[in-house]
């Protein structure tokens, strides 16, 4: 009889273990990230480096842009080293989804959608949506319904995409990188591109492209930095960190240090 009684203490133990065990692993996300990221020495950033001024290659292939600045800025509050994971636009949120990377900051515009599913941070740049056309053209798209009727290229899992599926663009093409979207305009496939309107500028200077409307409907969310739903830890420090940035001027000076690095390549 005390050894069935013993048994049953045991179990009531183990299971009291188990049970505050896996309350610490569950909390352990949200309390610990931070810590978890200095204890690596780096946090880890995804982007798609093909969207200047916000992220763009050097010559030698170091990325740069705005983005990174801010970035680079987070890892320095955090007493951490930077890397910089590339990955095409569409599968920036998945691989943060997996936890594979820590942040995404990638001129990522803020959803309803995004909202629900990952912890984003406050705006750190506000920007409409601009109608890229080939110069000459523009008379051609100086209202939406023409830019309805028009072939239309946008980057494939971007809010310009859901903004041209609700507009009823039927002429629809998404792919994956800015590069491949300009390639587009260029040989006709496409007519117009929906960007970022200081996306479209710095490809107006090349002196090829023009833009032929902006409109801000739809973009009122800003661009964000996107973590990992349990990481509201992490999420405070970045909202921290970018109304410090902002008080300070530091956004501003990011974004003429990127355009002045874009007006070089």
């Amino acid at each position: 009889m005390m050894k069935k009684f013993m048994s049953m203490m045991m179990c009531m133990v183990l299971v009291v273990g188990l049970t505050a065990c896996g309350g610490a692993s569950s909390t352990s996300g949200s309390e610990n990230e931070i810590e978890q990221i200095q204890a690596k020495g780096e946090i880890v950033m995804a982007t798609s480096p093909d969207y200047p001024p916000f992220e763009f290659p050097l010559a030698d292939g170091t990325v740069v842009g705005f983005d990174i600045s801010i970035a680079e800025a987070i890892a320095a509050e955090l007493g951490v080293e930077l890397r910089v994971e590339s990955i095409d636009f569409d599968g920036l949120l998945p691989a943060l989804s997996t936890k594979k990377v820590d942040m995404v900051i990638a001129g990522l515009s803020s959803d309803e959608k995004r909202q629900q599913s990952f912890g984003l941070s406050d705006s750190y740049y506000e920007s409409g949506y601009a109608f890229l056309v080939k110069a000459g053209d523009e008379a051609k798209y100086a209202d939406i319904e023409a830019v309805k009727a028009a072939s239309v290229v946008v980057q494939k899992g971007s809010v310009q995409e859901a903004y041209a599926n609700d507009q009823g663009m039927t002429q629809l093409t998404s792919l994956p990188k800015m590069n491949d979207m300009i390639q587009y305009l260029e040989t006709g496939r496409a007519e117009v591109v929906i960007v970022d309107s200081i996306v479209a500028e710095t490809y107006v200077g090349l002196g090829d492209y023009v833009i032929a409307q902006e409109v801000t409907e739809g973009s009122e969310g800003g661009n964000v930095i996107a973590v990992h739903k349990e990481h509201e830890a992490l999420l405070t420090k970045v909202n921290e960190i970018i109304a410090t940035l902002e008080a300070n001027g530091q956004l501003e000076q990011f974004m003429v240090e990127a355009l002045e690095l874009q007006g070089q390549q």
